[in-house]
């Protein structure tokens, strides 16, 4: 659930909040790996230039397992810039540091900074092909490990299939670490 508010033609705020759920199948997976994450998100835009906006981001968000012991909460600041390059050829740079902290006092926490790179791609109105690259700390998927830093490649398309209905098909290559 997010939204806009326009302070002028040139300024503006982007504004979300998400909750996500994992659960397994299998018990003994269940019992270590549920997952829940909230996360809120504030992004502060102006527009420089007619086609290129920086930003300053705030994102937080706190992950719950079914094992407390991974519980953490993660908080990423950074700024960006986003820029048409073209017509029809759009790309998103964002950088910044993220700071989690672990609920069990024994693991401490970690900083890092983190890294987003997006590319959008619509020659034709109602069809986009968007690619990315993020190097960030993110959730483990493995238990007993609570976090990991990670790099993810992705690609997507998306189609306006009707006027409020948009379908599209999305993949990602994953490569974590485990301190």
């Amino acid at each position: 659930l997010g939204g806009n508010y326009f302070f002028n033609r040139r300024t503006y705020t982007d504004m979300y909040g998400r909750y996500f759920l994992k659960r397994y199948d299998d018990e003994t997976a269940s019992d270590q790996s549920d997952e829940d994450r909230a996360s809120i998100g504030f992004s502060f835009l102006r527009n420089f230039y007619r086609e290129t906006a920086y930003m300053g981001t705030i994102e937080v968000s706190d992950y719950s397992y079914a094992a407390d012991s991974r519980n953490f909460m993660s908080v990423q600041v950074g700024v960006g810039i986003e820029s048409v390059i073209s017509h029809d050829s759009r790309f998103s740079f964002r950088t910044g540091f993220q700071n989690v902290e672990y609920e069990d006092a024994s693991l401490g926490s970690d900083s890092s900074p983190y890294v987003s790179m997006s590319m959008t791609y619509a020659k034709v109105e109602s069809t986009r092909f968007k690619g990315g690259v993020d190097y960030v700390i993110r959730e483990a998927d493995a238990a007993p490990f609570a976090s990991q830093t990670a790099m993810d490649f992705r690609l997507g398309m998306e189609h306006d299939w009707q006027k409020n209905v948009t379908v599209g098909v999305n993949g990602a290559y994953h490569n974590g670490d485990y301190d």
